[in-house]
């Protein structure tokens, strides 16, 4: 019975169409995985009557600045513009890497308390090599499953928001893609968390989507928003940097809905036998 633990009778909502939703059903974990998902299972387990709840898989956040978890409270009522000066051009200039690292562990584990067991950790705060390892190690403590998205540093709003000349270090995300994610099969991965058209020039956009592409690691950015905001705005952009539709094969989240070309937005893996179990009971503290 060893680290086996069977919920017993919850609503489960398995999002499995040949499952589909069960009234009253169980699911067996084994160690780090879902073994079985059925309406009954007799198992030699440690047993949690989910009774009167709803189990459900863990949900996916595919977007997050986990390093402001300390601050998210300091512009409440903010406008874009707020948020760039508030946050980009006074925090996170003296943001130290203990300060990432603290609010990378308790912004993971806010998500695992509210049910988010896969995380795209959009961090634009590497202003130093010690950075984005402390960004990191918050997350490999917290255990949740991430996508680690390597950004830019933000020492200033203007060299780095405004038409900015600054490429991420190729170096610093090499080293770091060899020191934590030599495989992409862990519970963390990688990707990179770029800037893109009309925050940056053009050289720039090639320069870190070039980068992604050599060390085959998916980008993640911004798009339909600020000096580029409007459905097809940053996607006119690509077109005349690269003369054509950029390469499809990196994922981005994106703000668009349908109608659009650009990929819906990339979660990492989660195949339940390389990972932890996702599952949230709802109402279980």
């Amino acid at each position: 019975m060893a680290n086996r633990l069977l919920l017993r009778g919850g609503h489960v909502l398995t999002m499995d169409p040949a499952l589909g939703d069960l009234p009253k059903g169980d699911v067996l974990i084994d160690g780090d995985a879902i073994a079985t998902v059925a309406p009954q299972i007799d198992a030699d387990a440690e047993v949690l009557d989910a009774s009167g709840k709803i189990v459900i898989p863990g949900f996916v956040d595919t977007h997050r600045h986990t390093w402001e978890a300390a601050i998210r409270g300091c512009a409440p009522n903010a406008t874009l513009d707020d948020y760039f000066v508030e946050v980009l051009d006074t925090f996170a200039p003296v943001y130290r890497p203990e300060d990432v690292y603290a609010s990378n562990l308790a912004g993971a584990l806010e998500c695992l308390n509210a049910g988010i067991t896969t995380l795209v950790d959009w961090s634009h705060i590497n202003n130093t090599p010690e950075h984005p390892d402390a960004a990191i190690r918050g997350l490999q403590e917290a255990g949740i499953r991430a996508q680690y998205a390597y950004g830019s540093a933000n020492t200033s709003l203007a060299d780095y928001w405004y038409e900015s000349k600054i490429a991420i270090p190729a170096d610093d995300v090499r080293r770091v893609r060899e020191t934590y994610f030599s495989s992409d099969g862990g519970l963390l991965t990688m990707a990179l968390a770029t800037r893109g058209p009309g925050f940056c020039i053009d050289d720039v956009v090639r320069a870190e989507w070039g980068l992604a592409r050599e060390l085959g690691i998916p980008i993640t950015v911004h798009v339909a928003m600020g000096r580029v905001a409007g459905r097809f705005g940053m996607i006119n952009m690509l077109k005349a940097c690269w003369g054509r539709t950029p390469p499809t094969s990196t994922a981005a989240t994106s703000a668009t809905r349908s109608g659009s070309w650009w990929p819906t937005p990339a979660a990492p893996s989660r195949s339940p036998r390389r990972s932890r179990c996702r599952w949230a009971t709802a109402g279980r503290r």
